[in-house]
């Protein structure tokens, strides 16, 4: 069976859409993996700024966490791509934030979309 992805971005704060994924797990069943993300900066200097896709992934359930963060973070990951997160409640979450370049809607979304289809992928059943 597929999972069912959703995803949530905003220009909004991080954890505004943390509460945004708790509440779809809550409320909508069919949903097994809320995809959030909001942009992120850090000012460098007066004229520098370093962006971020704020990126998480919230999961209904454990196994499903535990594949995804094994393929970003596993032992056998020379790099590791995702951090473990304060759970949602009882729902697992994996941080799974990326470098940015402009920190445009545009871009928050396409970054977001991308870990989402990766995430189906990588919960997709092996034939």
């Amino acid at each position: 069976m597929a999972e069912t992805i959703k995803v949530i971005v905003g220009p909004t704060d991080i954890e505004e859409l943390r509460k945004q994924a708790l509440e779809t797990l809550q409320k909508e069943p069919k949903v097994d993996v809320v995809v959030f993300a909001a942009p992120h900066a850090d000012r460098i200097l007066p004229d520098q700024t370093d962006w971020y896709v704020d990126a998480k992934a919230a999961f209904r359930r454990q196994e499903g966490a535990d594949q995804v963060f094994a393929h970003y973070a596993g032992d056998d990951q020379p790099f590791k791509l995702a951090w473990l997160d304060e759970p949602l409640e009882t729902y697992p979450v994996i941080n799974l934030t990326r470098t940015g370049r402009t920190g445009s809607r545009e871009e928050i979304k396409g970054v977001s979309d991308s870990l989402a289809n990766q995430i189906s992928t990588i919960l997709a059943p092996q034939q």
